[in-house]
């Protein structure tokens, strides 16, 4: 396990050579990388999942938004303290711009990688649901709204996740060092629940691109753009 390698580290201290004490840094810093995308592809796949099925299994249209809000907070709480629990790009976009992607994972080519990672969950999810449900969940505005209603919604509440993200999870007064506040999975779980029920009559509330394009991609029939406008 990761966890082991900065004990053999030490252990090895007195003996081992540099090369061999630089290479189990490395093999350690390779492996938290690697379970960090690899959260962020279980965290997102289980989030666009769980809206699929809540879609093809016609759940009551007021508990769809509690759904997905509850499995996002689930994941975050279950992901935080190995990935960050971002599972949206939108939000690991934000973070990163705000200079608050950090630790031993900062980097644009890691913030890229992550967005890959909860794109292609996002894209598993998309096609698993469609293998159990033997349907699509199309991605449209609802009607009467047309495209730029949707993307004015979706702009909007998106924007309010991240901003939440940025101060509930990643603000400093809101996590003093050796006192990190445990509230955060909650007030962003409700960020969903308040956009779901806002914009889901006009643009069935999606809020995360990964969520977006897996559901577009694994409705092939109907064409893949709306998920990238």
């Amino acid at each position: 396990p990761p966890s082991t390698f900065p004990v053999l580290s030490h252990r090895l201290q007195l003996g081992a050579s540099p090369y061999l004490l630089c290479s189990l840094h490395l093999l350690s810093k390779m492996a938290g990388k690697a379970a960090a995308l690899l959260a962020e592809f279980i965290g997102t796949f289980m989030l666009v999942f769980t809206v699929g099925c809540t879609v093809l299994a016609e759940t009551p249209v007021d508990w769809g938004p509690t759904a997905a809000a509850c499995t996002l907070m689930v994941m975050i709480y279950a992901f935080g303290s190995i990935s960050g629990g971002h599972l949206n790009p939108a939000v690991s976009l934000a973070l990163a711009l705000a200079n608050k992607f950090g630790g031993a994972f900062s980097g644009w080519p890691m913030v890229l990688a992550y967005m890959l990672a909860q794109v292609c969950g996002g894209i598993a999810a998309g096609f698993s649901y469609v293998a159990v449900f033997q349907a699509e969940v199309k991605l449209d505005p609802v009607k009467p709204f047309g495209w730029w209603q949707a993307m004015t919604v979706e702009v909007i509440f998106t924007a309010m996740l991240a901003f939440v993200v940025l101060s509930v999870a990643a603000s400093k007064r809101n996590n003093p060092e050796g006192s990190q506040n445990h509230f955060y999975g909650l007030a962003i779980g409700f960020v969903v629940v308040a956009g779901g029920y806002g914009a889901r009559p006009i643009s069935n509330a999606v809020f995360n691109p990964a969520v977006a394009i897996g559901l577009d991609v694994s409705s092939l029939e109907d064409g893949v753009y709306q998920g990238f406008i």
